[in-house]
């Protein structure tokens, strides 16, 4: 799950809503694409457009998901997928649900600022 940790500066802007595949799950903490006009999770080498603000379940509720837009002006706090080995200044993928970081280098999206055992901190680049 990824959650603001802080911003650099400048402000965080409004939650909103956008459309959501009816077929799919989102859980808080998700990090989400645009990708043919609605969300999805973003994986590998995505880099997000948004965070996921409450959990929907898959062909229940609303049409819509509450997110923030992910901006280059905050950071975030995550964990690591097990057995990932991360060092400040890495820059890794996600995880395929969109919830955590690999330990993947090549093509990231994940600049790591702060390590503390599985958790890590950084800006989406």
């Amino acid at each position: 799950m990824f959650k603001l940790y802080n911003k650099t500066q400048g402000y965080t802007g409004a939650a909103e809503e956008r459309v959501r595949v009816m077929e799919n799950a989102y859980f808080r903490g998700q990090a989400l694409v645009l990708k043919e006009g609605a969300l999805v999770a973003a994986t590998g080498s995505d880099k997000p457009h948004y965070l996921c603000l409450a959990d929907r379940q898959a062909n229940a509720g609303a049409g819509t998901v509450p997110v923030l837009s992910v901006t280059d002006n905050q950071r975030y706090e995550t964990t690591a997928v097990t057995g990932a080995e991360l060092e400040e200044g890495d820059c890794v993928t996600l995880s395929n649900d969109g919830m955590q970081v690999t330990g993947t280098k090549e093509n990231g999206v994940f600049t790591i600022t702060h390590v503390n055992g599985d958790t890590v901190v950084g800006l989406f680049k």
